[in-house]
């Protein structure tokens, strides 16, 4: 894991990973740190249908 990717990077690699057909990101993340209850959380990511 690398925290000190640029957020600018982090956006690219999403949008370049969703745009290839058949392709899907999950990310997982701890609550606290976003100000939510509970622990870890893994949540698929979606984008719209071209």
């Amino acid at each position: 894991m690398n925290d000190a990717k640029p957020a600018a990077d982090i956006r690219a690699d999403l949008v370049q990973n969703l745009n290839r057909a058949d392709d899907y990101v999950i990310v997982t993340y701890k609550r606290s740190a976003v100000g939510q209850q509970g622990g870890g959380h893994i949540s698929p990511v979606a984008a719209l249908a071209r």
